[in-house]
Parts: C-alpha cells; structure tokens; sequence
C-alpha cells in the first residue's frame, strides 16, 4: 500500500511507480506549503506543493529531486545560505534529473525521432527544464562526445543532442 496523502489523486504511472519504489517515505501533495519552496524533504517525509507543481511532469519531477533528498540524508538547506549547502542541493537536483533522464532514455528518443528537449521532456513525461538540466549534467561527467553501449552520442549546443549508432 503507497502511503500516500493528497488531495486529488496521481494520473500518472511513472510517479505511482516512482513513489512505490520508496515504501519508507511518505508523499504528502498539498497546496499549504510557503510559497517558492517546490518541494521538502524532513526525516521520512516529502512533501509536494502543489501550487508549484501543477502538472505530472513537475510532480515528478519534484518527487525525483525530494528522493534524492532523503537518500543523501542532506537536512535543512531550504535558504542556502552557504556554498556547501548549495553544492547539496545542486546534488539533489542532478541526481533526481539523472534518475528520470537517463543516457538509455534519451537513445530511445532519439530513435524514435524525437531529438528536441521540449519533444523529449513530452515523450518522458518531465518538465523542459529537466531535459536541458539533465543534457548539462550528463555533459559534465560525459563530455560533448562519448560512446554509451553501442551508440555515439554527440552534443551539438545546449539544448540539441545527435545520437549515432554504430
């Protein structure tokens, strides 16, 4: 049983999935949240503001991010005030990109036609911001160019990828 606590139900499957995959973490989507904080994490808790998160893709999104939260047990860094907690949360951030956004996601894309981050994030159910997010992230610990299985994946800007296989 998903311990779950919202106030509308969750449409879409990859965030049940999501949410499954974490019995010891309780969900709580609510609109009784401060304003700019999209999403919190205390102990064995997220919580999901859903005046910020209004659709799927940013629940999950949001979710993705919160998990990381709480598998890297990062405590109160809400204002950010110093480099360190900053680092954290950039952490949190790329590894709960990662996780929805990964190199095999986006060959599937890619083979599918689908090259754009605004077609890609529609085809993964995220949100733009994670695609681009995710294209800086994997640039940064991959490169512009690498090989990944059996395909060469090449960068070409910010926000355009070429995928070959060979």
């Amino acid at each position: 049983m998903l311990k779950v606590k919202e106030n509308r139900s969750i449409y879409m499957n990859k965030l049940k999935t999501l949410i499954a995959q974490y019995p010891e973490i309780t969900f709580n989507f609510n609109n009784e949240m401060p304003n700019g904080l999209s999403g919190l994490c205390v102990g064995s808790e997220i919580y999901i503001n859903n005046n910020l998160n209004q659709t799927i893709a940013e629940k999950y999104v949001t979710v993705s991010e919160e998990i990381a939260h709480f598998e890297k047990g990062i405590g109160n860094i809400i204002r950010q005030e110093t480099i360190t907690e900053r680092q954290q949360e950039f952490q949190a951030r790329k590894i709960g990109c990662l996780r929805i956004v990964t190199i095999d996601a986006l060959i599937l894309c890619y083979e599918k036609g689908i090259q754009t981050p605004w077609d890609i994030a529609e085809e993964l159910e995220v949100t733009t911001a994670c695609v681009i997010d995710a294209f800086e992230y994997i640039r940064m610990t991959k490169g512009v160019s690498f090989y990944h299985k059996n395909y060469l994946v090449h960068f070409l800007t910010d926000t355009h990828i070429n995928i070959q296989k060979f």
